[in-house]
């Protein structure tokens, strides 16, 4: 007995330690892809990203009002090049640090609320994506809000299915609002979800603690508010097109890239068609993943 146990214990640590180098390896993989072209010339987007975190931080603020963004993202640019400086590479070094926690993030969340070839295939098909490469190293915030927005379906997760870290939901869906206006459509695909939830598992101390925790991310973004009430109203922004069937369809094939059909090539070679035949369509935990999905693009679309 005492050798099947040890024997079992050492196949358990071998599994779970393959697991993180295979991690590893991703990692690395998705570091390096990120470092292609990292030294390029800016262009004018990160122009304006320099140019809004250059001057003092109320300076940057003032600025910001006059653009359609929210100001986390340049404050903390701002605070890194206080520290090392305004180097190409440094400043894009910033993205792709951002990108490297997202990634780390991803595996975390397909592990903890899916298994552990969820996390590693999530993480694998993000850190191939075309789209997340290119923007995970451009200096602008989009790969700090991709972060946030993995972390908050991480700690909605947590506090719906384990009443666990809703603290730390409110917190990191208050950074998600000041990273990226399009914050509202994460959070809103969280909410409705929960509503479906609510209508089959009745929880008082949970909706209860839910609703406080999305009136206090509501209080926290009111400052901004105003201003991007204003923002939306700039006539400047006209000149991007009206969101249809056929732009989110491209978004989503920009998204798949060729990186992205690699990984799902070798999850059909290793595990084959059978094992897509035994995976829950929807398990517990699927809905908040079908609600990511289309949630967003059907906002966009409507709106």
């Amino acid at each position: 007995n005492t050798s099947r146990l040890t024997t079992g214990m050492l196949g358990s640590v071998s599994k779970q330690t393959l697991s993180y180098i295979v991690l590893g390896c991703i990692l690395v993989a998705g570091i390096g892809l990120r470092l292609v072209g990292v030294g390029d010339p800016v262009w004018l987007d990160e122009s304006i990203s320099l140019l809004q975190a250059q001057p003092s931080l109320s300076e940057s603020i003032t600025l910001l009002q006059e653009d359609v963004h929210v100001p986390l993202y340049t404050l903390i640019l701002n605070v890194w090049i206080g520290l090392f400086g305004d180097g190409v590479w440094t400043v894009r070094a910033l993205s792709i640090l951002f990108a490297v926690l997202t990634m780390i993030s991803m595996y975390v969340l397909g592990r903890t609320f899916f298994d552990e070839t969820t996390g590693l295939y999530a993480t694998a098909f993000f850190a191939a994506s075309e789209m997340f490469i290119h923007y995970g190293q451009e200096i602008r915030p989009y790969s700090l809000f991709v972060l946030f927005t993995v972390l908050s379906f991480y700690f909605y997760l947590s506090s719906v299915r384990r009443g666990k870290h809703i603290v730390w939901y409110t917190g990191v869906n208050v950074l998600l609002c000041y990273t990226h206006p399009f914050a509202l459509f994460a959070i809103a695909s969280q909410c409705l979800h929960y509503g479906l939830i609510l209508m089959k598992e009745s929880s008082f101390s949970l909706s209860r603690n839910m609703l406080v925790s999305y009136l206090v991310t509501g209080l926290a973004f009111a400052p901004w508010l105003p201003t991007l009430l204003q923002q939306t109203q700039d006539s400047s922004y006209s000149w991007i097109d009206p969101v249809s069937l056929s732009s989110v369809a491209s978004s989503y094939l920009a998204y798949i890239s060729y990186g992205g059909v690699a990984v799902l090539a070798i999850l059909l070679a290793y595990h084959g068609f059978p094992w897509l035949k035994t995976q829950s369509l929807m398990s517990r935990n699927d809905g908040v993943l079908l609600a990511w999905f289309v949630i967003p693009s059907a906002l966009l679309i409507l709106g």
